[in-house]
């Protein structure tokens, strides 16, 4: 057998949009499961170019949660579930954020389906940088909250002083937020 196990040494082309899944996740799924199973973190792949770091690699992907569906169902298909959940994820991810924006449910609804069913989502749901697309709403649902609490708590600061140093409400919470952030800014 060839390096990662097939008679070849890598799985034969598949006539699909993008073959990176057969040629390239494929393989390192197979040499991530192998290694796994036998209580090995792979970090360090020896198969390519005389061994290289595989945790520091995109397409490794080793350290994405969603991936446990590959490796906690053994079977046939357990990609096809892996795809569709980061489909699922897109979606929900987009939804979350469209609703912490003020959005309500129909049109974070829409918004989470349209995304979730977008040309870039759908045509490259198989190539591993899809994983940083399905990740940018969560991202950006994060962000949002984190805004969102220090807004609130500045604002809180400002009514407990009961005094505002600039007078206006706007620039006030620019100093704020500025001041949480370790900036020093005087008015």
């Amino acid at each position: 057998t060839g390096q990662y196990g097939y008679p070849e040494g890598f799985p034969r082309a598949v006539p699909v949009y993008d073959n990176t899944p057969g040629i390239l996740e494929e393989p390192y799924q197979a040499f991530k499961e192998r290694s796994l199973s036998r209580g090995i973190l792979p970090l360090w792949n020896p198969h390519q170019a005389g061994g290289y770091p595989f945790l520091a690699t995109l397409e490794s992907s080793l350290l994405f949660i969603p991936e446990i569906v590959l490796y906690a169902t053994p079977s046939p298909w357990d990609w096809d579930v892996y795809l569709l959940l980061r489909l699922w994820l897109a979606g929900v991810f987009t939804y979350a954020f469209a609703r912490s924006i003020g959005l309500s449910r129909f049109p974070a609804a829409v918004a989470g389906g349209a995304y979730m069913l977008s040309g870039p989502i759908v045509s490259w749901v198989t190539n591993v940088t899809t994983n940083a697309d399905l990740l940018t709403p969560l991202l950006l649902l994060l962000v949002e909250r984190m805004v969102t609490r220090v807004q609130a708590s500045s604002s809180k600061s400002s009514a407990l002083s009961g005094r505002r140093r600039s007078g206006r409400k706007r620039t006030d919470r620019l100093m704020a937020d500025c001041r949480v952030s370790g900036l020093r800014v005087t008015p």
